[in-house]
């Protein structure tokens, strides 16, 4: 089902008056001009006080609906599948400028002229079998959500798929009825807002849908969300979450992170900095089995934006569906899938505690659904299993502080040629015979000072900016953990500042730091084996 927002029928509301156009709204929409006056007691069985009140008057005012007599409304006769599409015709001759045909009016048929526009116009998809009978909330969905365009039932509430119980995925007319509710249009026929698909209109819900339809002021607003019970989500979603183990350029297994899968033949989405520095990746599915990683499609690391689109080899994958990440809210549950520290497929909650992070020039949601090493390139899910954001980073000093991908920020990719990983391998220069560590004089554009061999390197900093070589060693830092170094702790030696990098699995610490050589002040680079 594509995807869709929200609302049906029954609400109660306080507006009484046709309320202006906004200027905002569509030039069509601003044909719809009042042409009647109504005045209290015009139908006798229109009470003031029933909910439907409004759009009788409303609807009477701007010529779309008539009463069964000068005197009387009707409010709880059905509405025909005829009058139906009458309503419909004339409010998309409206909204367009168009005319309908008087042709066939002269007849035993009285809308054939209204019928025949419909059909020209593509509203009705096929023709019933007959006019005369009362049209059910189904069918009415379906000619309405033609009546207008696109842009002028513009989504104003959030309804998630699924979330209308009734309406099932793969109904003919269900995408109407989703369209409908985003709108505003309509709003359900209960208070769990269910649809009724098969029941009859009223001649009192038809006025509400007509004038929702052509006075935007007048769309209901509210949120109907799909709530999974956690463990049902997790059945959902886990087949469709993976485990990658990176391999690098001399075939070692350097680092595991996390994947997943957004559509049935493989392609796939993880943070850019789980495979960054990857020759090769294999993705492991919930169910043991082995998939290599084709390639890749995109990455963001030229925007800043750490993702990436890959291919996985195979097909028939489970997949998960992406949400609109510009609607989380704080203080919504969310719930994290992934592998930390290689726990493949570890599932947690929390709840989104912050919009708009901004670090390191990234953006971020911020969550306190706890995220470890090899949470990188999982999911954030929203109580409809749907994918809010990707789980990228954590705050080590701090205490649950989460950071997340928003998932829109998926749609400023572009996507490419499939490239294999090793085409997207860093431009990165390492120590000779200390592989993968990298070469500090190369990313800071210097030469060992007084060295004669060892795994020792001091380079000449002084008199560099402090923000220049600042930046260096943020962005050797970043390389260091991109190769599979991570943070050991520091130390105070002579006064300054030691820190210690560990990669395990080619048993290395970097020790960063400065001192003084000379009257020098150098950054030293002392590479230890273990």
């Amino acid at each position: 089902m594509k995807k869709r927002l929200t609302a049906w029928l029954i609400v109660l509301v306080l507006l009484v008056s046709i309320a202006p156009l906004a200027s905002a709204q569509t030039e069509g929409l601003d044909r719809f001009k009042p042409i009647y006056t109504y005045t209290t007691g015009r139908f006798q069985d229109i009470q003031t006080v029933k909910w439907y009140a409004q759009y009788v008057q409303a609807a009477y005012e701007l010529g779309l609906i008539a009463g069964r007599s000068d005197t009387s409304y009707e409010p709880e006769s059905n509405v025909t599948l005829a009058e139906a599409v009458k309503l419909a015709a004339v409010i998309h001759a409206t909204y367009f400028g168009n005319v309908i045909s008087e042709a066939g009016y002269e007849t035993d048929v009285w809308y054939r002229g209204y019928l025949d526009y419909a059909l020209n116009y593509g509203l009705l998809g096929g023709e019933f079998s007959s006019y005369d009978e009362p049209a059910t909330r189904a069918q009415i969905a379906v000619i309405f959500a033609k009546a207008l365009p696109k842009e002028a039932l513009a989504p104003i509430n959030r309804v998630d798929d699924g979330a209308i119980t009734d309406v099932a995925e793969d109904k003919s007319y269900a995408d109407a009825v989703y369209t409908l509710y985003a709108a505003g249009v309509l709003t359900g026929g209960d208070a769990a807002r269910a649809f009724y698909p098969d029941s009859l209109v009223t001649r009192a819900e038809i006025a509400a849908i007509v004038v929702r339809m052509v006075i935007p002021a007048l769309r209901q607003r509210f949120d109907l969300r799909l709530e999974l019970e956690p463990n049902r989500l997790y059945e959902m979603a886990s087949p469709a979450v993976f485990f990658l183990e990176i391999t690098d350029m001399k075939g070692t297994k350097i680092k595991t992170g996390s994947g997943f899968f957004i559509n049935e033949d493989g392609l796939a989405v993880t943070n850019y900095h789980v495979i960054k520095g990857a020759t090769s990746a294999v993705a492991i599915t919930a169910d043991g089995q082995r998939h290599r990683v084709l390639g890749v499609y995109a990455t963001g690391n030229e925007d800043n934006i750490d993702l990436a689109i890959i291919q996985v080899e195979g097909e028939g994958f489970n997949y998960l569906k992406l949400a609109d990440s510009d609607e989380v809210r704080i203080g919504e549950t969310v719930y994290a899938l992934g592998s930390p520290l290689g726990l493949k497929n570890t599932f947690s909650t929390g709840i989104i505690s912050g919009l708009d992070r901004r670090v390191n020039g990234m953006d971020f949601i911020q969550t306190t659904a706890p995220i470890s090493p090899g949470s990188s390139g999982g999911v954030l899910l929203n109580c409809a299993g749907k994918v809010v954001g990707v789980t990228t980073a954590y705050a080590a000093s701090g205490q649950n502080i989460n950071l997340i991908v928003p998932i829109n920020h998926l749609n400023r990719l572009e996507m490419g040629a499939l490239k294999d990983l090793k085409d997207i391998l860093p431009d990165t220069v390492y120590y000779a015979e200390y592989y993968p560590v990298p070469d500090f004089g190369a990313i800071a554009k210097l030469t060992p000072f007084d060295y004669n061999g060892g795994s020792v390197f001091n380079y000449v900093v002084d008199g560099m900016e402090y923000s220049q070589l600042s930046a260096k060693l943020t962005e050797y830092v970043g390389l260091l953990e991109d190769n599979g170094f991570a943070y050991g702790g520091f130390n105070l030696m002579l006064g300054n500042i030691v820190s210690y990098y560990i990669n395990q699995t080619y048993g290395i610490i970097v020790a960063i730091g400065t001192t003084e050589i000379d009257e020098k002040i150098c950054v030293t680079v002392d590479i230890m084996q273990y």
